[in-house]
C-alpha cells in the first residue's frame, strides 16, 4: 500500500489511562510561537503506542515532537512479525495536546461532527484490557 503524497504514517510511544480515537481531525496553538500545528486523516492514542496518519507539510506539531515516519511499514505483508525495537531505535514520548500540562489550555481543534468521530476512553491501561 502507498500513501497519497503529502500523507505519511507517523508513530510515537504515549502513557496514562486515557486512549482517544478520532477521524480527520485539525489542530493548532495559537498562543505558540512558532505555531504547533496537526492536520490528521486518523490518530489513536492507545497506551503505549500513539499512531496519526497526518498530512506531512500542514503537521508541524509532530515534527516538534519527534515522531517517526513509518509509512514503509505499509510496504510489508500483513503476515510478516518483527519487533518492534528492531524497525525503530527512539521512538519520543507524546501525550495527546487536550492531555500536554504545557498546551492543553491553548490547544484548538476543528472537526466536523458529521464526519469525524471521537472516542475517547479513561480506562484504557486497566489490567482486564491488557491481560
Amino acid at each position: 500500500m502507498e500513501l497519497d503524497q503529502g500523507t505519511a504514517l507517523y508513530l510515537a510511544a504515549t502513557r496514562g489511562p486515557q486512549a482517544i480515537v478520532t477521524g480527520g481531525i485539525s489542530g493548532f496553538n495559537p498562543m505558540r510561537s512558532p505555531r504547533p500545528t496537526l492536520f490528521s486523516w486518523a490518530q489513536i492514542y492507545f497506551p503505549p503506542l500513539a499512531w496519526q496518519l497526518a498530512a506531512t507539510g500542514e503537521s508541524t506539531l509532530l515534527a516538534q515532537q519527534g515522531w517517526v515516519d513509518v509509512s514503509d511499514w505499509l510496504a510489508y505483508p500483513p503476515q510478516d512479525t518483527a519487533r518492534l525495537r528492531d524497525l525503530v531505535s527512539n521512538l519520543p514520548l507524546v501525550a495527546h495536546p487536550r492531555q500536554d500540562p504545557r498546551m492543553a489550555n491553548e490547544w484548538v481543534e476543528l472537526l466536523n461532527d458529521q464526519t469525524c468521530f471521537v472516542v475517547v476512553s479513561n480506562n484504557a491501561t486497566r489490567e482486564e484490557w491488557i491481560g
